[in-house]
């Protein structure tokens, strides 16, 4: 696949203009050793001309306000062409004033095309493709070389929007400016917000007004999904000295909390910062995971793309050394360990590393190579995107520790392939997999009322091992599924009861969704009068009311203060249970927005019907980051003919990390004596048949709903079975009629033995009828 360099007539025009900006802002206030960005784009070009072959470069974006371009520099032997070969990035810089990495990477580069004709840098170009962004910040840049104010730290963004930039030479003044390390997605909430004051350096944390708001952080985000780097560096240096020479990588939140592949990731930052001596120590640089939760670099590169990033902050407190021969030093000095990481890519023989799973994933049929999730299990967090193998080639290259390890390989529209791995601590493990597609049949239909057959807009959820949630405008959908079970609940205004069933796809289905307008509301509150019909309870109880809500009006939190406590257990219960004895269905809808530590904390909605002796769970677990408003529908047709039912919405928090929790308004329970159905069966109640639902939440934690049906009373087998075929749980219960049930597995083998995390097959036998399904526990 070829892909034309983007500079075009820029690169022809850009160096004179910067040039002649350079020049009229007037001369460096610091070493001339340092690189102005117009020499740095002068010295490429030089180099470029020479080895145009196995170099080229790209404008991956632009400065905010100069609109300055910002380039990539790609080495590899066939540059032309996006090969079937893992990335590695080095960021020079991307603060301002923290200019050292712009000379280590520019070196880097002098050195990997000098050195082209003999190893390693022969085999690096043969077998990797190198990129080298000299300045993420250009404009920032500028500021700090053409001597206007040489701690200058951010870009240039008008804040104030008048068109004048304001910075005030020395730290802390700028009120222009954004950050570019507060500016990534995860954690972005937590960084300063505009003209928040902070000791001696009051403005120069600014997060942004959103996050990747600043076209410096997008250039980059863009950049590095297309190229999936493996590693990557963004050099800084420490102004204050506090974290002068250390190598920092994601991460330690709180003192404790780490990501689920931290031992690879802390020993790549252990060995680099072994690599670099400190200057006037007779000691290496500091390996350290990154405590701050504030939109960083290394944190996000790791979350979205699964990069080992390393934040090496170079040099010491004195970030701009005054003579040649201190700056050159400081460079010769990084320059090992970020070759290193090339070696460690590649798997140079010789060069000490852990070892790393590689491979590409294919169609078993067609034998093309296929975008798909590759999940190393003991490695995953639902924190994490998925980790997706490159949309060209379909491989893959994952860095790890030695160990034996289960990676799942999966698709929609293909059968979910397992296999379980050693990876070699001296050389790369190669996995490939051929994933079997399965047939895909349509989904189609419309949502009527049920009386009048008139079209209703509405929204269908088709929950799977792979589900889509459509928005219905018109009353049609029409959608591709693979083979298999599903559940559907398909919901419109809260004049209409919603539909819930199940469906068994082997063929195309078509659908006429007829939702009844027979409906009871039995519950409805959008706390604009206060929790009056509401009680709460548990540990850290603080639900309160808080605005705004859904509609600028009120809602309720568990946490109006702002975050919940590290450590909670609480509820908010309806004070006064709800009859359901008259209807043969029921549902809960409501909307809700949440920030939860993922795989950790959780909000979940409960039913009593026995006075709140005992709960149920009914909804899965809710426990992602920032999730924004949306409208939450639940089946309560489990509960219809009972007398006495109580809902509660339920936090539970067993960390030491917080965020700022759960919302939710406009709370609805409604029923009816009738049945939405498809039309075909116009009001008759679903007969209960024989059936396991999908386990939710699917992965879970600590516990995992083990939903169910019969068609008739008698005798049931639960059991859970591991990996390698060894059953580690069976449970066997009886019911006296035919229903829908739900059993709720903690987790634990016979004996109530901790089981480690992995896949379970939860396999469900009555009546005859055998069936498994898949359940993931993450510990």
């Amino acid at each position: 696949m070829t892909r034309k360099p983007k500079l075009n007539s820029w690169w022809v025009l850009g160096i004179g203009l910067l040039l002649s900006v350079s020049l009229c802002w007037g001369q460096a206030t610091v070493n001339a050793r340092f690189h102005t960005y117009a020499e740095m784009l002068a010295e490429i070009d030089s180099l470029l001309a020479i080895h145009s072959d196995i170099m080229r470069v790209d404008t991956i974006g632009y400065s905010q306000e100069d609109t300055i371009p910002i380039v990539a520099v790609k080495i590899s032997d066939s540059v032309e062409l996006e090969e079937d070969e893992p990335s590695v990035l080095y960021v020079g810089q991307v603060h301002a004033e923290e200019i050292l990495g712009n000379e280590i990477v520019m070196q880097l580069m002098n050195d990997i095309l000098s050195g082209r004709n003999t190893p390693p840098e022969l085999y690096w170009i043969r077998d990797a493709e190198i990129w080298i962004v000299p300045s993420d910040n250009p404009e920032g840049l500028q500021v700090v070389m053409d001597g206007w104010d040489d701690a200058f730290r951010k870009n240039k963004r008008d804040n104030i929007g008048d068109g004048i930039f304001r910075y005030i030479p020395g730290r802390g003044g700028d009120t222009s400016g954004v950050d570019p390390n507060r500016n990534f997605a995860l954690n972005w909430d937590r960084g300063d917000t505009l003209l928040q004051p902070g000791s001696h350096e009051i403005y120069d944390y600014y997060r942004g007004p959103g996050p990747f708001s600043e076209s410096e952080t997008q250039a980059l985000r863009d950049f590095s999904y297309q190229i999936q780097p493996v590693f990557s560096i963004i050099y800084h240096s420490s102004r204050t000295g506090n974290v002068s020479e250390h190598v920092v990588y994601a991460w330690e939140w709180e003192g404790r909390k780490h990501p689920p592949d931290f031992t690879t990731i802390n020993y790549e930052g252990c060995h680099v910062a072994g690599m670099i001596p400190k200057y006037f120590e007779p000691n290496n640089y500091i390996p350290t995971a990154g405590g701050s939760r504030k939109g960083v670099a290394q944190d996000w590169y790791y979350q979205a793309l699964g990069t080992i990033q390393f934040l090496i902050e170079v040099g010491t407190s004195n970030i701009h050394p005054d003579t040649a021969s201190i700056i050159e030093e400081i460079v010769d000095d990084n320059l090992p360990a970020a070759k290193y990481l090339i070696n460690r890519t590649i798997g140079y023989p010789g060069e000490p590393q852990l070892g790393m799973f590689k491979g590409h994933v294919t169609d078993a049929s067609t034998q093309q190579p296929l975008v798909a999730e590759v999940r190393i299990l003991e490695a995953h967090s639902r924190l994490l995107h998925p980790r997706m193998t490159d949309p060209v080639y379909g491989g893959y290259y994952r860095p790890m520790y030695q160990g034996t390890y289960t990676l799942m390989f999966r698709k929609e529209g293909y059968q979910t392939h397992v296999v379980t791995r050693v990876c070699n601590p001296t050389s790369q493990t190669t996995v490939n997999v051929a994933l079997q597609p399965v047939p895909m049949h349509a989904i189609s239909g419309t949502i009527v009322d049920l009386d009048s057959g008139t079209p209703l807009p509405g929204i269908v959820y088709i929950i799977g091992e792979f589900s889509d949630t459509l928005d219905v405008a018109s009353g049609g959908f029409s959608i591709q599924k693979p083979e298999g079970d599903y559940s559907l609940l398909v919901a419109a205004d809260l004049g209409h009861m919603p539909y819930y069933g199940q469906l068994t796809l082997n063929s195309n289905r078509n659908f006429c969704f007829g939702l009844t307008d027979d409906v009871a509301v039995e519950l409805s509150d959008g706390f604009e009068s206060g929790l009056g019909d509401w009680t709460s309870g548990g540990t850290h109880n603080n639900w309160g009311v808080v605005s705004p809500g859904l509609a600028g009006g009120s809602a309720v939190s568990g946490s109006p203060g702002g975050e919940y406590h590290a450590v909670e257990d609480s509820w908010l219960q309806v004070s006064s249970a709800m009859d359901f004895s008259g209807y043969q269905t029921a549902a809960l809808t409501f909307w809700h927005t949440y920030d939860f530590e993922v795989d950790y904390d959780s909000g979940f909605v409960e039913v009593s019907t026995d006075q709140g002796n005992s709960w149920e769970v009914i909804s899965p677990g809710y426990t992602e980051m920032d999730r924004d408003w949306w409208q939450e529908w639940i089946s309560l047709d489990e509960y219809a003919g009972e007398s006495s039912v109580l809902l509660r919405f339920h936090v539970q928090a067993d960390s030491f990390v917080a965020e700022s929790g759960w919302t939710i308004d406009e709370v609805t329970v409604i029923g009816s004596d009738g049945m939405s159905t498809d039309v075909g069966h116009r009001k008759m109640p679903l007969p209960y048949r024989y059936a396991l639902h999908s386990p939710y939440p699917n992965p879970f934690n600590s516990s995992v709903v083990i939903p169910y049906e019969i068609a008739r009373g008698g005798d049931v087998s639960i059991s859970a079975t591991n990996i390698v075929g060894r059953k580690v749980f069976e449970l066997r219960r009886s019911h006296s009629e035919a229903g829908r049930y739900k059993y709720v597995w903690n987790g634990r083998g016979d004996g109530e033995i901790p089981l480690s995390s992995g896949i379970y097959f939860i396999t469900f036998r009555a009546g005859g009828f055998q069936r498994t399904q898949k359940a993931l526990m993450l510990k």
